[in-house]
Protein backbone atom coordinates (compact mmCIF):
# COMPACT_ATOMS: atom_id res chain seq x y z
CA UNK A 1 0.00 0.00 0.00
CA UNK A 2 1.20 3.08 -0.85
CA UNK A 3 2.48 5.79 1.76
CA UNK A 4 0.75 9.22 2.43
CA UNK A 5 2.27 11.90 0.28
CA UNK A 6 0.38 14.76 1.24
CA UNK A 7 -2.18 15.52 4.37
CA UNK A 8 -4.77 18.13 4.54
CA UNK A 9 -6.32 18.71 7.66
CA UNK A 10 -9.41 21.12 8.84
CA UNK A 11 -8.27 23.18 5.77
CA UNK A 12 -10.09 26.58 4.34
CA UNK A 13 -10.36 29.62 2.69
CA UNK A 14 -12.48 32.75 2.31
CA UNK A 15 -12.53 35.29 -0.23
CA UNK A 16 -13.96 39.23 0.08
CA UNK A 17 -16.28 39.96 -2.71
CA UNK A 18 -17.22 43.85 -2.60
CA UNK A 19 -18.89 43.54 1.20
CA UNK A 20 -19.24 40.07 1.12
CA UNK A 21 -17.37 37.22 2.35
CA UNK A 22 -17.30 34.19 -0.22
CA UNK A 23 -16.75 30.51 1.74
CA UNK A 24 -14.51 29.05 -1.38
CA UNK A 25 -13.57 26.21 0.61
CA UNK A 26 -14.80 24.56 3.83
CA UNK A 27 -13.03 23.23 6.45
CA UNK A 28 -11.90 19.92 5.15
CA UNK A 29 -9.63 16.66 5.22
CA UNK A 30 -7.49 15.05 3.30
CA UNK A 31 -4.96 12.47 2.24
CA UNK A 32 -3.04 11.74 -1.13
CA UNK A 33 -1.38 8.59 -1.54
CA UNK A 34 2.47 8.34 -3.00
CA UNK A 35 2.41 7.53 -6.88
CA UNK A 36 -1.21 7.64 -7.68
CA UNK A 37 -3.62 9.41 -9.97
CA UNK A 38 -5.78 11.71 -8.33
CA UNK A 39 -8.86 14.27 -10.19
CA UNK A 40 -10.81 16.70 -8.65
CA UNK A 41 -13.96 17.43 -10.14
CA UNK A 42 -17.22 19.28 -9.84
CA UNK A 43 -19.13 22.24 -10.60
CA UNK A 44 -17.97 25.23 -11.43
CA UNK A 45 -17.41 27.70 -8.15
CA UNK A 46 -17.22 24.24 -6.24
CA UNK A 47 -13.66 24.89 -4.60
CA UNK A 48 -11.43 22.87 -7.13
CA UNK A 49 -8.59 25.26 -8.42
CA UNK A 50 -8.72 26.75 -4.55
CA UNK A 51 -7.50 23.55 -3.33
CA UNK A 52 -5.61 23.04 -5.74
CA UNK A 53 -3.94 26.25 -5.27
CA UNK A 54 -3.56 25.81 -1.61
CA UNK A 55 -2.03 22.22 -2.03
CA UNK A 56 0.18 23.25 -4.03
CA UNK A 57 1.11 26.21 -1.86
CA UNK A 58 0.63 29.03 -4.46
CA UNK A 59 -2.38 29.90 -1.83
CA UNK A 60 -2.11 29.87 2.23
CA UNK A 61 -5.15 28.72 3.82
CA UNK A 62 -6.66 30.63 6.33
CA UNK A 63 -6.87 27.87 8.88
CA UNK A 64 -5.99 24.24 8.87
CA UNK A 65 -2.72 22.79 8.28
CA UNK A 66 -1.22 20.58 5.20
CA UNK A 67 1.61 18.13 5.46
CA UNK A 68 3.45 17.30 2.73
CA UNK A 69 6.25 14.09 3.94
CA UNK A 70 5.32 14.81 7.27
CA UNK A 71 6.39 18.85 7.51
CA UNK A 72 4.01 21.07 7.80
CA UNK A 73 3.94 23.90 5.20
CA UNK A 74 3.28 26.48 8.17
CA UNK A 75 6.41 26.06 9.19
CA UNK A 76 8.43 26.51 5.75
CA UNK A 77 9.40 30.86 5.52
CA UNK A 78 10.53 32.64 3.08
CA UNK A 79 13.19 31.17 0.85
CA UNK A 80 12.62 27.34 2.20
CA UNK A 81 9.04 27.57 1.06
CA UNK A 82 10.26 28.17 -2.72
CA UNK A 83 12.63 25.59 -2.78
CA UNK A 84 10.17 22.87 -1.30
CA UNK A 85 7.92 24.48 -4.00
CA UNK A 86 10.69 24.08 -6.51
CA UNK A 87 12.33 20.83 -6.02
CA UNK A 88 8.90 18.53 -4.40
CA UNK A 89 6.12 20.04 -6.26
CA UNK A 90 4.87 20.63 -10.48
CA UNK A 91 2.57 22.74 -11.32
CA UNK A 92 0.88 22.38 -14.95
CA UNK A 93 -1.93 25.18 -15.87
CA UNK A 94 -4.60 25.69 -18.07
CA UNK A 95 -2.13 28.69 -19.82
CA UNK A 96 1.18 27.03 -20.88
CA UNK A 97 3.40 29.83 -19.53
CA UNK A 98 6.04 28.94 -22.15
CA UNK A 99 8.69 31.61 -22.48
CA UNK A 100 8.04 32.48 -26.12
CA UNK A 101 11.99 33.36 -26.89
CA UNK A 102 13.51 29.69 -25.97
CA UNK A 103 13.39 26.16 -27.53
CA UNK A 104 10.92 23.08 -26.60
CA UNK A 105 14.12 21.81 -25.20
CA UNK A 106 14.98 25.17 -23.08
CA UNK A 107 11.50 25.66 -21.91
CA UNK A 108 11.90 22.30 -20.00
CA UNK A 109 15.12 22.63 -18.11
CA UNK A 110 14.81 26.29 -16.78
CA UNK A 111 13.50 25.23 -14.03
CA UNK A 112 16.57 23.26 -13.45
CA UNK A 113 18.92 25.85 -14.85
CA UNK A 114 16.75 28.50 -12.44
CA UNK A 115 17.56 25.68 -9.15
CA UNK A 116 21.64 25.84 -10.44
CA UNK A 117 21.58 22.28 -10.73
CA UNK A 118 22.73 19.73 -13.20
CA UNK A 119 20.77 18.53 -16.00
CA UNK A 120 20.09 14.46 -16.18
CA UNK A 121 20.11 14.32 -19.70
CA UNK A 122 18.97 10.97 -19.85
CA UNK A 123 16.12 11.82 -17.69
CA UNK A 124 14.49 14.63 -19.52
CA UNK A 125 15.45 12.90 -22.44
CA UNK A 126 12.85 10.15 -21.75
CA UNK A 127 10.33 12.41 -20.13
CA UNK A 128 10.06 13.69 -23.99
CA UNK A 129 9.99 10.52 -25.32
CA UNK A 130 6.96 9.37 -23.13
CA UNK A 131 5.00 12.81 -24.17
CA UNK A 132 6.17 12.37 -27.44
CA UNK A 133 7.71 15.83 -27.99
CA UNK A 134 11.27 14.49 -28.53
CA UNK A 135 11.06 15.21 -32.20
CA UNK A 136 10.20 19.11 -31.37
CA UNK A 137 13.06 19.82 -28.93
CA UNK A 138 15.00 22.56 -31.49
CA UNK A 139 11.17 24.21 -31.83
CA UNK A 140 9.51 27.15 -30.48
CA UNK A 141 6.32 27.52 -29.02
CA UNK A 142 4.76 29.76 -31.75
CA UNK A 143 5.34 26.39 -34.39
CA UNK A 144 3.62 24.23 -31.68
CA UNK A 145 0.31 22.80 -31.45
CA UNK A 146 -2.16 23.21 -28.63
CA UNK A 147 -1.40 19.79 -27.70
CA UNK A 148 2.01 19.94 -28.10
CA UNK A 149 2.60 22.97 -25.56
CA UNK A 150 0.76 21.30 -23.13
CA UNK A 151 2.62 18.34 -23.31
CA UNK A 152 5.88 20.79 -23.02
CA UNK A 153 4.40 22.42 -20.15
CA UNK A 154 4.08 18.84 -18.66
CA UNK A 155 7.64 17.93 -19.29
CA UNK A 156 8.39 21.34 -17.37
CA UNK A 157 6.72 20.40 -14.50
CA UNK A 158 8.51 16.88 -14.47
CA UNK A 159 11.66 18.50 -15.28
CA UNK A 160 12.87 18.73 -11.54
CA UNK A 161 11.28 14.95 -10.54
CA UNK A 162 9.01 16.64 -7.95
CA UNK A 163 6.98 13.93 -5.50
CA UNK A 164 4.14 15.98 -6.79
CA UNK A 165 2.80 17.33 -9.65
CA UNK A 166 -0.66 19.90 -9.48
CA UNK A 167 -2.53 19.91 -12.69
CA UNK A 168 -5.15 22.67 -13.25
CA UNK A 169 -7.56 22.14 -16.09
CA UNK A 170 -4.54 20.92 -18.28
CA UNK A 171 -7.06 19.77 -21.23
CA UNK A 172 -9.30 22.72 -20.85
CA UNK A 173 -7.81 24.59 -23.88
CA UNK A 174 -7.84 21.46 -26.65
CA UNK A 175 -9.83 19.94 -28.48
CA UNK A 176 -11.35 16.47 -28.17
CA UNK A 177 -8.67 14.41 -29.83
CA UNK A 178 -5.42 16.43 -28.05
CA UNK A 179 -6.82 16.40 -24.72
CA UNK A 180 -7.51 12.14 -24.97
CA UNK A 181 -4.11 12.44 -26.29
CA UNK A 182 -2.79 14.79 -23.48
CA UNK A 183 -4.97 12.76 -20.40
CA UNK A 184 -3.37 8.63 -21.83
CA UNK A 185 0.65 10.47 -21.82
CA UNK A 186 0.00 12.10 -18.57
CA UNK A 187 -1.54 8.51 -17.04
CA UNK A 188 1.76 7.06 -18.15
CA UNK A 189 4.22 9.81 -17.35
CA UNK A 190 2.65 8.88 -14.08
CA UNK A 191 2.41 4.86 -14.55
CA UNK A 192 6.39 5.22 -15.76
CA UNK A 193 8.25 7.67 -13.51
CA UNK A 194 5.77 6.99 -10.07
CA UNK A 195 5.07 10.72 -9.76
CA UNK A 196 1.98 11.54 -7.95
CA UNK A 197 -1.00 13.93 -10.10
CA UNK A 198 -3.55 15.58 -8.59
CA UNK A 199 -5.42 17.04 -11.27
CA UNK A 200 -8.75 19.60 -11.39
CA UNK A 201 -11.10 18.59 -14.20
CA UNK A 202 -14.83 19.81 -15.11
CA UNK A 203 -14.78 16.80 -17.59
CA UNK A 204 -15.89 13.82 -16.04
CA UNK A 205 -14.40 11.48 -18.82
CA UNK A 206 -10.86 13.19 -18.38
CA UNK A 207 -11.27 11.56 -15.13
CA UNK A 208 -11.55 8.49 -15.76
CA UNK A 209 -7.91 8.26 -16.56
CA UNK A 210 -7.38 8.91 -12.70
CA UNK A 211 -7.14 6.25 -9.80
CA UNK A 212 -9.50 7.88 -7.65
CA UNK A 213 -11.89 10.83 -8.17
CA UNK A 214 -12.55 13.36 -5.73
CA UNK A 215 -15.88 15.21 -6.23
CA UNK A 216 -16.34 18.66 -4.48
CA UNK A 217 -19.24 20.45 -4.00
CA UNK A 218 -20.06 24.41 -2.53
CA UNK A 219 -16.32 23.54 -1.10
CA UNK A 220 -16.74 20.07 0.69
CA UNK A 221 -15.96 16.74 -0.66
CA UNK A 222 -18.38 14.46 -0.87
CA UNK A 223 -19.52 11.02 -2.41
CA UNK A 224 -20.40 9.94 -5.71
CA UNK A 225 -20.41 11.97 -8.60
CA UNK A 226 -22.46 15.14 -9.93
CA UNK A 227 -24.76 15.67 -12.56
CA UNK A 228 -23.61 18.05 -15.21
Amino acid sequence: MSGVILKAKGIFKNYKTGNRMVNALAQMDLEIEEGLFYAIVGRSGSGKTTLLQLLSTLETADGGEIWLEGEAYSTLQGSRRALVRRKKIGVVFQEYWLMPELSVYENIVLPILLDDRSIDEEYIDRVMKVLEIEGLRESYPHQLSGGELQRTAIARAMANRPQLIFADEPTGQLDETSAFQVMKLLKEANTVFGQTIVMVTHNKQMAQYADKILVLDGGKLIKGVLDE
